[in-house]
């Protein structure tokens, strides 16, 4: 309605995200959420708790969180600089780079819970903090997994859209059952782990190995019309990729089964991420110089609306406050949409536009969000009280 548009923009533009009835459920919200990965229960959960012994108390948990955050932007920028199309091959110096700052992101972003329990830091603020800075990370990793197999701007769209999908749903599945669930196969800290052996993996074997031509199921110089139907060539990074979606789409697949047993009518909350997913394919379909011409920044777009949409998943978890369907951000890509058919003499300064907007608007949103809930708890957002830094201190 009229009505409801109106107070969702003045929403959008005072920053008023959590309603007063939204901050007096925190005194009632307790974490619950498990990572059934086994790399994550016998590698990374034990490598990180021992870490942690060397963080003095004075650094505050949510310091560790972004400076994780850092590191995968980092890593992202080697990617943008030195993988501008998504096609190019890189030397060792800075496949090792990447994976050094992708394993260290993953290390810090589990370091910062337990040394949030060992502060007395830990909180609904810390935990949504921790979160939202996900909610970016996770779609740059997926980049530069796409531009470590020279994937190209098609193929690296497809498959950044489809480790999205599974990422929103778990959110989604927390949101209606309070738990946050990841699974024993294919969970962000498998991700990770996977990412930063790729990169390794392609130190050892050369960029090129990605670009290989493959045969399956019969030879590639046999003329037999009854051997071709059952013989098929492909290039490493595109069987690569096949086999790197098929893990994300049947987690969704889970997500959607248990979450609709539960109730059915929760589909409706998915009414937001679905109008983004319908504007973006079709925009790279319908204006596809763009993904070509200029494939990070276009993709950045998608990348940093989604981080915006699930941070709203996050919150409204947290809160127990409805998931909005609509939201300004669909008003932006539809308007940078249609500029682009008007206007193709200008992609560069619409795409660099849109997401120049989309970007200030998930700053806001997490900047906001944090104040408001660093004010109602009482607790510093970067700092560590003088009083938590000593019990810290005596429990050592």
């Amino acid at each position: 309605s009229p009505a409801s548009m109106a107070s969702l923009f003045a929403e959008e533009i005072m920053g008023r995200f959590i309603s007063p009835a939204g901050l007096k459920q925190l005194s009632h919200y307790k974490y619950s959420g498990e990572d059934q990965s086994s790399l994550y229960i016998y590698l990374v959960q034990p490598t990180a708790q021992y870490l942690c012994n060397f963080v003095p108390p004075y650094i505050a948990p949510n310091l560790l969180t972004l400076l994780g955050l850092v590191c995968s932007i980092a890593a992202y920028i080697l990617g943008y600089i030195y993988f501008p199309t998504f096609y190019e091959s890189g030397t060792i110096s800075l496949y090792f780079a990447c994976s050094a700052l992708v394993f260290s992101y993953m290390m810090l972003d589990n370091m910062d819970g337990t040394h949030a329990r060992k502060t007395g830091m830990a909180s609904p603020m810390g935990e949504l903090f921790d979160h939202i800075c996900d909610s970016l990370s996770g779609p740059l990793c997926a980049l530069l997994f796409a531009a470590c197999i020279r994937l190209g701007p098609i193929c690296s769209f497809i498959m950044l859209v489809a480790c999205t999908i599974p990422n929103y749903l778990s959110h989604w599945e927390a949101y209606n059952t309070g738990t946050l669930t990841m699974g024993k196969f294919g969970g962000p800290t498998d991700q990770l782990v996977g990412l930063a052996g790729l990169f390794i993996l392609t130190n050892m074997l050369g960029p090129d190995f990605w670009t290989h031509v493959v045969h399956v199921g019969g030879s590639s110089s046999s003329t037999s019309s009854f051997s071709s139907l059952w013989s098929w060539s492909i290039q490493v990074n595109h069987l690569t990729m096949i086999l790197g979606v098929l893990g994300p789409l049947i987690a969704a697949l889970q997500y959607l089964y248990r979450v609709t047993g539960i109730k059915s009518s929760c589909l409706g909350q998915l009414t937001s991420f679905g109008l983004l997913l319908f504007i973006m394919i079709a925009w790279a379909t319908t204006v596809p110089r763009l993904l070509l011409s200029y494939p990070h920044e276009w993709m950045l777009c998608f990348c940093v609306s989604n981080a915006y949409m699930l941070a709203r998943v996050m919150v409204g978890r947290i809160t127990k406050q409805e998931i909005s369907r609509i939201h300004m951000l669909h008003f932006i890509l539809v308007a940078g949409w249609a500029a682009s058919h008007l206007f193709s003499e200008h992609d560069d300064v619409i795409v660099y536009s849109i997401l120049s907007v989309i970007s200030m608007q998930w700053l806001f949103y997490f900047v906001a969000v944090v104040r408001q809930l660093s004010r109602h708890l009482g607790l510093p957002a970067l700092t560590v009280p003088r009083s938590k830094q000593m019990a810290a201190t005596q429990k050592k």
